[in-house]
């Protein structure tokens, strides 16, 4: 038995089951706690990952040698986990606006760095930002297109 519910998410009220409200909670909390961990990374006066703590020290050795690159990864981790729960075809407005309001944020946050005495503006880490955003949306197209592949009927082989 489905349990329905009136949501409001941002531009209106919609009638949806539990399973769309329980993905609206999982996207929004991702959100806040990925895009918080982001500005501080981003905004922090020192530019060593060291200052993550809950970070393994591997991990955090691996950030620092590849320093303009983790931006791309950052921004995955913020925009794959959102991306994925909102893969489906019905969702791929929203799907589509939240990642672009996650650019807008990232991208923005990049250029708040112009006014941090120790931190520098790099046009790279931007060209990361947007690429994170892009591969985050080819993945779960790619995701999606990989899984909406039939499996020929048995007994019928495989035409090429």
């Amino acid at each position: 038995m489905k349990s329905e519910r009136n949501v409001e998410i941002g531009v209106g009220t919609f009638k949806r089951d539990n399973k769309v409200l329980w993905r609206f909670c999982m996207v929004s909390g991702w959100i806040v706690m990925t895009a918080s961990t982001a500005a501080y990374a981003i905004l922090k006066p020192g530019t060593t990952a060291a200052d993550l703590t809950f970070l393994p020290n591997p991990v955090v050795g691996w950030l620092d040698e590849n320093f303009n690159f983790r931006t791309f990864v950052m921004t995955l981790g913020v925009c794959l986990v959102p991306a994925f729960l909102l893969a489906s075809g019905e969702s791929d407005n929203v799907r589509r606006r939240l990642l672009s309001v996650a650019l807008i944020v990232l991208v923005s946050l990049e250029f708040i760095q112009l006014w941090i005495p120790t931190r520098r503006f790099g046009w790279a880490d931007v060209g990361y930002t947007f690429a994170g955003v892009a591969a985050a949306e080819v993945l779960v197209l790619l995701a999606r297109r990989v899984g909406s592949a039939t499996p020929p009927a048995s007994g019928k082989g495989c035409s090429v």
